[in-house]
């Protein structure tokens, strides 16, 4: 009977070595885009104009606590002149969190295939509601 206890004690580990205990106190959430947040730091970061057909790094910041907020990924759909980059955030819920607001970047490749005026737009939350930023990039032969 006394063995028990220690059985139990080790499932609690095993458990959150795969991770599945982790999975119960944070979230993936689509990030917030609000720029009052942080109002130094850009929503999105690209270059003013690239090649055609070139890849380019773009970085969309979320907004949350620097102690409970960590990039986990992007959805991109991309157009030969669109680029629409959806962040997402992991955000711890168990804890306590700082009160501040820190930029959490996340970086993806994108590329245009036709030229002219295109557009990178970034899709998150301002406020409880989903809003966009967008920024122009020209794309030259």
């Amino acid at each position: 009977m006394s063995s028990l206890p220690l059985r139990c004690g080790l499932s609690v580990l095993a458990l959150a070595g795969c991770g599945l205990i982790e999975d119960f106190t944070s979230d993936r959430e689509i990030g917030h885009i609000d720029v009052s947040l942080d109002p130094h730091r850009p929503v999105i970061i690209a270059p003013d104009s690239v090649g055609l057909a070139t890849p380019f790094i773009v970085v969309v910041n979320t907004f949350g606590s620097s102690s409970c907020t960590t990039p986990d990924g992007v959805a991109l759909v991309a157009a030969p002149r669109l680029a629409r980059i959806v962040p997402y955030d992991k955000i711890q819920r168990q804890g306590a969190c700082t009160a501040d607001y820190a930029s959490r970047p996340h970086q993806v490749t994108v590329q245009f295939t036709d030229t002219g005026a295109a557009i990178v737009r970034a899709v998150g939350r301002v406020g409880a509601a989903l809003d966009s930023v967008e920024r122009v990039v020209v794309v030259t032969p």
